[in-house]
């Protein structure tokens, strides 16, 4: 299956960096750098059934030549039953 987050455009930023772990308080790890501000939303593979994931997105904008991170949003869970 498939899972399709989505998420309010932040007003200024270059675009959003989405990340994924299997615990919420875990290690998350890079799931996809969108590059456009534009564009707020992400297709990705569902977990597997009794399994969890929480996702995390944070915005971008580059200065000067290097990029800034705005915080992270609130953490998501979604399990798949």
């Amino acid at each position: 299956g498939k899972l399709r987050l989505t998420w309010k455009k932040i007003s200024g930023a270059n675009g959003y960096v989405i990340y994924r772990s299997s615990s919420k308080n875990g290690t998350y790890k890079k799931l996809k750098t969108i590059r456009s501000a534009s564009v707020c939303r992400l297709t990705t593979q569902a977990p597997r059934k009794g399994k969890r994931y929480y996702y995390k997105i944070r915005a971008f904008r580059k200065v000067n030549g290097k990029l800034v991170y705005s915080r992270y949003c609130s953490v998501k869970g979604y399990v798949r039953s």
